[in-house]
This record gives C-alpha cells, structure tokens and sequence, in this order.
C-alpha cells in the first residue's frame, strides 16, 4: 500500500512536464505576434509600435478623424473641436489638456499620435 504525504518520483517526472509545458505554452503565447493561424493574422502591441505611425494634427483635423485616435470617443473629440473653434489653433500639444477630460495621463497616451501643426 503506497503511503499518503510521500512524493514518488513518476509524480515528480508528471509536476515537472506539466510546468514545462506551460512555460513552453506561455512563450508561445507571447511571441506569436504577427503570425496567422486558421486565416487570421494575429498582431500584438509589440508589432504595432514597431510600425511608424502617421500623425493627425489636432488643429486640423475633424470630429471623425479626432475619434480614431486611442481614448478619443465622440463627445471629446466635439469638446476638442469646440476649444479650437473658441480659442483658435493649439499653439503645442500640452494645450490640449485645456480640453476637459484630457489631462497628462491621457495627453502622453496621445502624444506619439499627434501633433499641432509643426510641433510635437
């Protein structure tokens, strides 16, 4: 009769091809970015920050196009539009956290995404 509390070495073997497998599983997980499986093409963030990105100036640009940008819905990009129409052009982007509802947090999530005008 096998005693109870006591490891045996097949147990053992079992508990180390089990963490293995999800360590090798993880590692997958993570670096699959930018493969396609079962016709989908699976990106991760890595692969998108990699890309260079087009910026949309914030002086020009309208509701819709303020909307693509990660954060912006409809209601803030009206408020974006409404300050630039009361106060004219945003001299920087830091300006743009005189919008309500932006403030640093959101302005650095931003800022790789836009510009005002010719500057950063």
């Amino acid at each position: 009769m096998k005693k109870v509390g006591k490891i045996t070495i097949a147990e053992i073997v079992l508990l180390a091809a089990t963490a293995l497998f999800l360590v090798l599983t993880a590692v997958v997980h993570f670096t699959s970015s930018g493969r396609e499986y079962g016709g989908f093409t699976v990106t991760g963030s890595r692969a998108a920050a990699e890309e260079p990105v087009a910026q949309i100036d914030i002086n020009t640009a309208d509701e819709t196009l303020l909307q693509q940008l990660p954060g912006i819905g409809p209601a803030l990009a009206a408020r974006i539009v409404a300050y630039r129409t009361e106060n004219g052009p945003f001299g920087s982007v830091e300006e743009l956290t005189q919008v309500s509802g932006i403030g640093p947090r959101t302005l650095e999530e931003l800022r790789p995404y836009i510009t005002a005008g010719n500057t950063p």
